[in-house]
């Protein structure tokens, strides 16, 4: 069977680089190819304009000529960072999929119509505990330049797995390099862009600035009077020449507002993570082979600039070596396009449309798919060679058949009890909703009631457990104005009881949305006192009860802070019920000590609040 291989192509402004990989079967990834095909005829052109394809259209036709793609090989493609929309976001814990939260949030932070953009997500951090905020990254990428690179690599389109930006790329080939256990930024100098990366295990930031290369090329072009393609050949040699201090001079204006422009963005990442401490700054691109490149930018971040000079994990053969010669560093996203598409990439965000990627991958399980349908012909033909063999245990495993359709009619009639479940739950959200109230005021409510909660801490001295409640469930629904004023002041057992006319489906204005929040906790406080020359632990009810008192008193007290004034949250809060925990009927206890080695697990309340927030007051007057 022939080798599959991974092309990777990473679109510039002046050039297109290719590289060529694979996976291997023992295990690791292999690149044994680079080329780079400068627009225009081998070169760049001075007359190539920002925006005109003409220049890519013809290094796209030369890499035609000079590879030849199999239908099992993979193409995966970069676009500049400055091109996709990125953005950051926390959402409130949650124990279910985030997907219809993010469905909601990607509405709200995109700034584009949905229809008019490819977008995809990833939480910044594998795996989370419940009681966790969660990091998202949000990517978009418009439809016209999706159209674009759609229109230019046609031919290919079977052959497309992976759009991706430079940054996020950047970051899977690093992960891979084995960069990912310490605090690293990354500074990526393009021609018109520069990327920012910064990777704090085990989240990650990035940035795209405007601004890159090409204004050095501009003040070189304007201080000597030379061509563009003179100043560009000039920049690139400028290792090679006698008078880069003087060349270094010309550029300062140039380096000085890119320096500044990276100051900025690393200064604002260090004020929303105060703790993190850079180990180490890796530079990147064509940019940084400029001679002294990376002592201006080190000197001006007070931090060492390291450039790369080989690899780690990523295998390069000879041919692939000496083509890339000590330009490593600007090879950095094409060696992340191919270890995503092996499948060892860290980041799995994909701009290619989402039809298109089914589309492709259905099309490489064809031959398999095929093989499964010969599969079930040949079962087929045995079956029916074997019928007349086998036709006495047939009738003899008639009675069996007989039990299997009971047991698939058994089945549908669970399927339309579930059926039937659904259809009520979807009637109690229909309810909820009716008053005109959008999701924001539950998701209002629950960020509310989560910032009320205690945190988990140490244990205080005295306590067997750390301090510590989780919301484990949460019910909510309209009650009319004045069934909800005698059921909250009357012995409750919960959201059931609010069963007067028309509970849970009212509408108009006199109706409280309440929630009924079943906790969790840890708290179990004991006092130590001497008993029969023998100081022992007892269980302090008292101190216990007062605990979860404050509690309350807290979700009475607790207030929404903005610009105009502090509102209350919650109208009314109760204690449901008596606290219940789970193991022991620890109030029995009386003097006597637990058994050795055991402890009570856990307590479960319940607590009643009327929600009187900001959210819902402005839901309100809509």
């Amino acid at each position: 069977m022939a080798t599959k291989n991974i092309y990777a192509l990473d679109i510039g402004s002046w050039s297109l680089k290719v590289a060529r990989g694979r996976r291997e079967k023992a295990g690791g990834i292999t690149v044994d190819l680079y080329d780079e095909i400068r627009y225009g005829v081998g070169k760049v052109e001075d007359e190539a304009a920002e925006g005109d394809l003409s220049g890519l259209r013809g290094a796209v036709a030369e890499f035609s000529k000079r590879y030849t793609l199999e239908p099992a090989d993979d193409l995966c493609l970069s676009v500049c960072g400055t091109d996709v929309f990125s953005r950051f976001i926390k959402l409130p814990p949650v124990s279910d999929s985030i997907d219809k939260i993010i469905q909601y949030e990607a509405r709200q932070q995109i700034p584009f119509d949905m229809d008019q953009v490819v977008w995809d997500y990833q939480p910044v951090k594998e795996g989370h505990e419940p009681w966790e905020e969660i990091n998202v990254g949000l990517f978009a990428l418009k439809n016209e330049k999706v159209d674009e690179l759609m229109t230019l690599f046609e031919p290919w389109r079977k052959n497309l797995r992976i759009i991706q930006q430079a940054p996020l790329a950047i970051y899977n080939f690093l992960c891979f390099e084995g960069y990912d256990s310490e605090s690293v930024a990354a500074i990526d100098i393009g021609e018109k862009s520069t990327g920012i990366l910064a990777i704090n295990p085990p989240g990650y930031w990035l940035r795209s600035l405007r601004v890159g290369g090409e204004a050095i090329t501009e003040r070189i072009q304007s201080h000597f009077g030379v061509s563009r393609r003179e100043a560009e050949r000039i920049k690139e040699r400028s290792g090679e020449s006698g008078h880069a201090a003087q060349l270094m001079r010309v550029m300062a204006k140039p380096l000085g507002n890119i320096l500044s422009e990276i100051q900025r963005s690393l200064g604002y990442y260090k004020s929303i993570e105060p703790d993190v401490e850079f180990s180490k700054i890796i530079g990147l691109g064509n940019t940084f082979r400029m001679k002294g490149m990376d002592r201006v930018i080190s000197e001006g971040l007070q931090n060492k600039v390291g450039i790369l000079k080989g690899t780690n994990n990523l295998t390069l053969t000879k041919e692939a070596r000496r083509s890339i010669g000590s330009g490593i560093g600007g090879c950095c996203v094409l060696f992340g396009l191919i270890v995503q598409c092996s499948g060892e990439g860290r980041i799995r965000v994909n701009m290619v449309p989402q039809g298109l990627s089914f589309e492709n991958e259905m099309r490489r399980k064809k031959p398999y798919l095929a093989g499964a349908a010969v599969g079930i012909v040949a079962v087929i033909v045995l079956l029916i060679l074997g019928e007349f063999s086998y036709n006495r245990r047939v009738v003899a495993q008639q009675d069996f058949g007989a039990g299997v359709v009971s047991e698939v009619e058994e089945l549908s009639r669970e399927h339309s009890r579930a059926l039937n479940e659904v259809q009520s739950l979807e009637g109690e959200l229909a309810k909820m909703t009716e008053r005109g109230a959008g999701p924001e005021v539950f998701l209002h409510a629950v960020s509310e009631i989560h910032r009320v909660l205690p945190e988990t801490e140490l244990p205080e001295e005295g306590a067997a457990m750390p301090s510590g409640v989780i919301v484990s469930d949460i019910k909510f629904r309209w009650v009319p104005e004045a069934d909800y004023g005698r059921r909250m002041r009357s012995d409750v057992g919960g959201l059931g009881d609010f069963s007067g006319p028309g509970a849970g489906a009212v509408t108009g204005k006199d109706t409280v949305l309440v929630a009924e929040i079943s906790c969790e906790s840890t708290v179990f406080y004991y006092s130590r006192r001497e008993f029969h020359d023998e100081v022992i632990e007892i269980y302090d009810e008292e101190r216990t009860e007062s605990y979860y008192s404050e509690l309350i008193e807290n979700f009475r007290q607790h207030t929404f802070r903005n610009d105009e004034e502090d509102r209350k949250v919650f109208r009314d809060v109760y204690l449901v019920g008596e606290l219940e925990p789970e193991s022991y009927d620890i109030a029995q206890l009386g003097i006597e000590t637990l058994p050795e080695g055991e402890e009570p697990e856990v307590i479960r309340f319940r607590i009643l609040a009327g929600i009187n927030g900001p959210g819902l007051q402005e839901q309100e007057r809509r």
